[in-house]
């Protein structure tokens, strides 16, 4: 169909033909591409595959799902001014925040996104050379309250950026993903959490500010610009935190059990012993930790816990560490 080529559609239609007469109608088991041809119901070897097929060659209107495709639209210009639109969308996708804050104290950023590479540079990409541009104008800025300012707002992106240009484990993630337990079989009064390896928190408050997010009413507050960045597949997400969910995380820096994040939450907020004791707070807790363990973000610790006292201290600390100074 690609090529255009209709004989090749009508050698697919006879062996589909042939593969239904000699297995479907004889009443006998399809082969699989595995060993000793036994049953898989995999899409590239097996059952599933072999019904896309056939499926397929009855209606030749059935998209292939290995057939890769995107929505993207081409660029109007595929020569050096559609390459220019496209390294500029690259660079803004990773350092939009930065960019932007930058531009609003009178910085020309059209440097950064116009950047090609220098000799000697080997291969480095136009994100990476963003990159080192955007890390020397900030950390050049002579003036400190505005140096405070873009290393806050560079905070996020640069964090990002540093995750999304390791290179990624895919065998280390499927092994990891394989022995992880799942939900049901998680003892819930007793295991300890983690926050994960791929896991950062990162506070921003130009991020916020510049995704057009309203702090909570109207003042911002130390958890209105909390980000839980997360690393899956070799790609960062970024995920804006609520109150509650970036109190639960933050209470992972240590291993912990549920009931040692509530003890970190509830000195967090000043909650009353009544209102945990009913079992409320452990409740919300627990519903928080199990949207952030299905998601990755939380493993099961492999160390044991500690003992949670004081730890709300440690992190409101942290927060009121000038923001220049907590990256």
């Amino acid at each position: 169909e690609v090529l255009g080529k209709t004989e090749y559609r009508t050698r697919a239609v006879e062996c589909a033909l042939k593969g239904a007469k000699d297995y479907e109608n004889a009443g006998k088991p399809w082969p699989c591409g595995t060993i000793e041809w036994l049953p898989d119901p995999g899409l590239l070897l097996g059952e599933a595959g072999i019904g896309l097929f056939m499926l397929r060659a009855a209606n030749s209107s059935i998209p292939s799902v290995l057939f890769v495709d995107s929505d993207l639209k081409k660029p109007a210009d595929t020569g050096p001014k559609g390459y220019a639109e496209a390294r500029q969308r690259f660079v803004e996708g990773y350092f939009g925040c930065t960019l932007r804050v930058l531009a609003s104290h009178g910085v020309d950023t059209g440097g950064y996104i116009r950047m090609q590479r220098k000799a000697g540079s080997g291969t480095a990409s136009p994100v990476e050379s963003a990159f080192r541009a955007i890390s020397d104008r900030v950390a050049s800025e002579a003036d400190a309250e505005k140096r405070a300012i873009f290393e806050d707002a560079f905070l996020l992106d640069r964090r990002r950026y540093l995750m999304a240009a390791a290179p990624p484990n895919f065998a280390a993630e499927f092994l990891e993903a394989l022995q992880r337990p799942a939900l049901e079989e998680i003892d819930w009064a007793e295991t300890s959490f983690e926050l994960s390896p791929k896991t950062r928190i990162v506070r921003s408050e130009p991020y916020l500010r510049w995704q057009n997010v309203p702090p909570t009413n109207g003042k911002l507050g130390p958890w209105d610009a909390l980000y839980a960045l997360h690393c899956r597949n070799g790609k960062v997400y970024v995920h804006g935190l609520t109150h509650l969910s970036a109190l639960v995380l933050t209470g992972l820096n240590h291993p912990s059990t549920v009931s040692g994040v509530v003890a970190f939450v509830s000195n967090a907020l000043s909650e009353t012993v009544d209102r945990c004791r009913d079992g409320w707070l452990w409740k919300r807790v627990r519903s928080q930790l199990e949207q952030a363990y299905r998601s990755g973000m939380v493993d099961v610790a492999r160390r044991p816990s500690k003992n949670p006292s004081g730890r709300a201290v440690l992190f409101q600390a942290s927060i009121n560490t000038p923001h220049h100074q907590r990256h």
